[in-house]
């Protein structure tokens, strides 16, 4: 939640490079610990709706966020037949709904 909020910032201070570590450190470490597969993709892209539809991010925030979505899918093509790219690319699907709910800047 908390790099999600601050990803502008956390970008300019660790650079370009920010969002794909960022995403990769999403797969290798936050889904496991957030439990089953069936479960945790949907929890963290919950935060990912929240913090693009939160009234006070901006529109390059919420670039940021989409951006940053997209790293996380870029892994899918490798396994794509695993349990857990199933439900990460449900729980995506479930995102990209819920970028359209707001009204642009």
């Amino acid at each position: 939640k908390k790099q999600l909020r601050n990803l502008r910032s956390l970008v300019k201070a660790e650079g370009k490079g920010f969002i794909p570590e960022f995403a990769d450190q999403v797969h290798q470490e936050i889904l496991p610990k957030l439990g089953a597969a069936d479960q945790a993709p949907y929890l963290v892209l919950g935060e990912f709706g929240k913090a693009f539809c939160d009234p006070e991010a901006g529109a390059s925030q919420r670039r940021l966020i989409y951006l940053t979505f997209n790293e996380l899918c870029r892994p899918l093509r490798k396994q794509s037949g695993s349990r857990q790219a199933k439900f990460v690319r449900h729980a995506g699907w479930e995102f990209l709904k819920t970028m359209t709910k707001i009204r642009p800047d």
